[in-house]
């Protein structure tokens, strides 16, 4: 992440920080700053979004070398869970 030049940059950058460390924001302070990028930014650090590369990653947008993991074990648990459909419909068929 580049370093903020500007005051308000860093102080954006702190408010990301509290809100990533799990920091709850009072109700006046969130009223106050609703639909700001202060508000924003500690939104972004509560939900765990971040760039890294052009790449925006956060809940919607996991890591692409987990999801490719959690994409090979699912085919794998679809492969075997269709071959089993399979057998039992054959089985049935061959029986009547």
């Amino acid at each position: 992440m580049d370093e903020p030049t500007t005051i308000y940059g860093r102080f954006l950058l702190w408010v990301y920080v509290e809100g990533h460390g799990g920091r709850v924001l009072p109700v006046w302070f969130r009223r106050m700053f609703a639909r700001s990028q202060v508000h924003r930014a500690w939104l972004s650090g509560r939900d765990g979004n971040f760039w890294e590369r052009g790449v925006r990653y956060g809940p919607a947008n996991p890591y692409r070398e987990y999801r490719a993991a959690i994409d090979a074990e699912l085919d794998e648990f679809m492969g075997a869970e269709l071959r089993s459909i399979e057998a039992d419909m054959n089985r049935r068929t061959s029986w009547q």
